[in-house]
Order: structure tokens, then sequence, then C-alpha cells
């Protein structure tokens, strides 16, 4: 490569050799580069004078954006004349355009806490805003997106190209889960250890030498091997994750001790209720009697009457009608705590059951909410396309970002897409009528990729 030369017209007498040998053949102006930071407007007039043919015109900023910074910079913040001089300049020079939508958002609607419908939408407005830019200034075109999407471990995915994002990530890395429901992201750490009771060959409990249950710490490589060898028809309940099923294990002990608790005090209110019937029965019976004697004798013979202590004994024989009425409102008061202990319990274990139930990989929960929201923008630019007439489609183009997230590799980019074209199809056979066969050709045309080395 010393030797090589740019296919250009240009040459200076300090270069190494008189005359071009072993000429590279690319010329500036087939190669696309960005506007840079700031006025796209600016940044298309400089790099017209680099010789550039497609040149792609960006934004850094969101929301409202400020025209004081050069990353402030949104489309809203590109007056209409100037919309307009940037399309004329364009033309006149035969530029081809394409537009980057600001890289500060997440089309997915992730956040610190997890996925939120919020940010979604808001990364959706930002793209919108492009696509309107696009119209006015390109006419059409490529509108291209950072596929920031999610978190996910680079040496669980990628361990067969022998990549990991850094030294033992493959034992330390966290295993990132989603709430379906919610959204919210559970990070569960893989070196973290859950105890399980030993068992036998028939799955009976051992004991110690002091009779105690046997416990062992249990780590995530093992319950991998034991993923590995369900049946296909078990991993499904798990969704094909080990995640989750090693989630269901680290919140299995909370659940079982949630149940055994519930339990505890569910019997425990059952036999206040009978010790409350008891009482009644009695009490029906003094109601018919004023020897004091006889109501005494009545209740020393009740089996809760053997359960008191010397102080009740004495108030008891003291006076024994008042201390039954006592005793049956305190029966009662106890009986509610019980009762209110085991449903808090029980509301406690379906709460955990119910979770690791609703919990799923990131992956299929993240593609999903990304690739909904790239079809969502496809058919505002299909719309803003048909209405204005525009001289190009409007193809909606989402760009691999950085390792550490879903959509840098070149498969996960692929799989987006693809999604993003399911999800597209759909919209438009069941919103705009369209035969699903036109359809697909539709979503093939306005959903694609790029693929940046540089990232």
């Amino acid at each position: 490569m010393e030797d090589s030369y740019w296919n250009t017209d240009y040459w200076h007498s300090m270069d190494r050799k008189q005359g071009k040998s072993d000429i590279i053949d690319i010329n500036p102006n087939q190669i696309g580069i960005s506007s840079g930071i700031g006025d796209p407007l600016q940044g298309l007039r400089s790099r017209i004078f680099m010789g550039a043919s497609q040149v792609e015109l960006g934004f850094m900023g969101q929301g409202k954006g400020s025209r004081s910074s050069p990353t402030g910079w949104t489309p809203e913040s590109v007056s209409v004349p100037e919309r307009e001089a940037i399309r004329q300049l364009a033309k006149i020079n035969e530029i081809t355009l394409s537009t980057h939508a600001t890289p500060n958002v997440a089309i997915s609607g992730i956040g610190e806490q997890g996925f939120s419908e919020e940010r979604r939408e808001q990364a959706l407005t930002e793209i919108k805003k492009a696509i309107d830019f696009a119209a006015a200034t390109a006419g059409g075109g490529p509108v291209v997106l950072h596929a920031q999407e999610f978190p996910r471990s680079i040496a669980e995915h990628f361990a067969h190209e022998k990549f990991e994002q850094y030294p033992g990530e493959k034992e330390k890395a966290f295993l990132p889960l989603v709430d379906q429901e919610t959204g919210r992201l559970v990070n569960l750490r893989r070196d973290i250890k859950v105890p399980e009771i030993v068992r036998d060959k028939d799955q009976k409990p051992i004991r110690d030498e002091s009779n105690r249950l046997k416990v062992e710490m249990r780590s995530f490589n093992e319950y991998q091997q034991e993923f590995d060898r369900l049946a296909k028809e078990e991993k499904k309940e798990y969704d094909g994750s080990v995640g989750k099923y090693f989630y269901s294990k680290y919140k299995e002990s909370e659940m079982q001790r949630n149940e055994a608790e519930s339990e505890f005090y569910d019997e425990r209110a059952r036999a206040l209720e009978r010790r409350q019937t008891e009482m009644q029965k009695v009490q029906e019976l003094v109601n018919k009697s004023k020897n004091k004697e006889y109501i005494l004798d009545i209740i020393l013979q009740q089996k809760f009457a053997e359960e008191l202590g010397l102080e009740e004994k004495k108030k008891l024989y003291e006076n024994p009608e008042g201390f039954l009425k006592s005793a049956i409102t305190q029966v009662e008061h106890e009986k509610k705590r019980f009762e209110e202990g085991a449903e808090a319990y029980a509301k406690q274990a379906k709460s955990v059951q119910h979770e690791v139930e609703t919990i799923q990989p990131i992956e299929k929960y993240g593609v999903k909410q990304s690739a909904g929201a790239i079809a969502r923008a496809a058919l505002y630019g299909y719309d803003t396309e048909k209405n204005r007439d525009l001289e190009r489609p409007i193809t909606i183009v989402p760009e691999n970002w950085t390792p550490e997230v879903y959509g840098s590799h070149p498969e996960e980019l692929k799989q987006l897409v693809q999604e993003s074209r399911k999800e597209f199809v759909d919209m438009l056979v069941k919103k705009k009528h369209i035969d699903e066969d036109q359809a697909q050709k539709i979503a093939q045309e306005r959903i694609k990729a790029t693929f940046d080395i540089g990232h």
C-alpha cells in the first residue's frame, strides 16, 4: 500500500515517485461521508468542496435542541429556508443525501431501570423528526438510527467467536432478564450461589450427623449443565433460556418460605377459630346461669382452660363470666392477626411465582419492542412518502453501534431487520389493507441496515 495512490487528479512533487503506479481505483466521489456535527447546511457545503457525492446529514440533539451548541442541533433546528437551501445545493451538485437521527435515544425504549413506553415514544418522535427532515431535504432516502437496544453478555452469545468484554465475563457477567408486564430489568449475576437441599436418588432429603437437612451451594455452571440435560419441551417452560431457569431456582427458596409461612399462619388461625367456637358454646351455657360456681366449673372443664397461666387462672376465679368474654375477644383479635399474616405470605408467594412466570430473556422482549417501534417509524415514513409524493422511498435503517449492546453483531442486526419487517408487513396488511405479497416487497425496500465497521 505504501506505493499506492488513490485515483484522484492530485499529485505533488514531494510524492515519493514521479507519476503514479498501483492506482487504487476509488475516488472521493464514490465514498459517502457524514456532514459532521452542528449546522447541516454548512456541513454539506464543506463536504461538497471535498468532492463527496454522498453525504449523511446527522443530528446529535434531541427534544427542543439548541443551535448554540454543535451537539444541540435537531431536525427542528433547521428552518424551512435552510432546508430548501440544502435541497437545492444537493440537487445542483448532484449529491445524494441520507439522514441520521440523533444517536442519543434507544428505539427499544430502554433506560437504567428497564423498558419504558414513554421513552420508546420519545425515541420514535425523534425518528419522525428525522423522517420529516429527510422528506424536505433529500426527497426521501435512508433515515439511519443507532441500534443500541439492550445489554447482553458478549461471552455468552459469541463465545464460539472467542469474543469477551472482559476477562472472566462468562463466569461473572449479568444475566439480563426482563419482566414482560412492566419492562423492569432483572440483572442476576452468574457468580451468585443458590442453596439447594441435598437429595438421594429417590429425591428424599438427606440429613447430616446432627439430623439437620443437608444444604449445598450450587453455581450457575451447575444449573447450566442441568438445563442442558432437560428435554426440549421442558426447556420451553423457561423460554429456552438458562437465565430464566437459573432465576427460577434463585427465587425458589423465597417462594417456599412464603408458602410455608402462609401455611403456618393459616393453621394457627384455624386452631384459634376452633377455640373461639368452643368458647362461644360455653358462653351460651353461661348465659343461661347466674351461678358463679357452675360457670367456673363449666369453664374449667374446657380444653383451653388447661393452657391458662397463673395470672389468667387468677382472673378466671375472680370473675368467670368476665374472663370468658375477654378471652373470646382476645382470641378473635389473635385469629384475625394470623389470618392477615396467612394472606400476606400467600400474596408474597404468589407474587414471586408470578414474577418468575413473567420473566423473559431480554432478547425475546427487547427485540419485539425494537421491531415494533422500527415498524411504526417505517409506516410513518411510508405515509410521508406517499402524502408528499417523494422522489425516493423513505428507508428506516438501523445501524450497529457499540459491541456491549444488542444490534452490534451482524446476526443481531439481521434479526432486528427481519423482525421489524414482519411487524411492518402486519401493519400494512391490517391498517392499509395491502396484499401480503406486496406488503413484503414494501417492507424489504423500506427497512434495511447499515453496518459501520468503525463501530
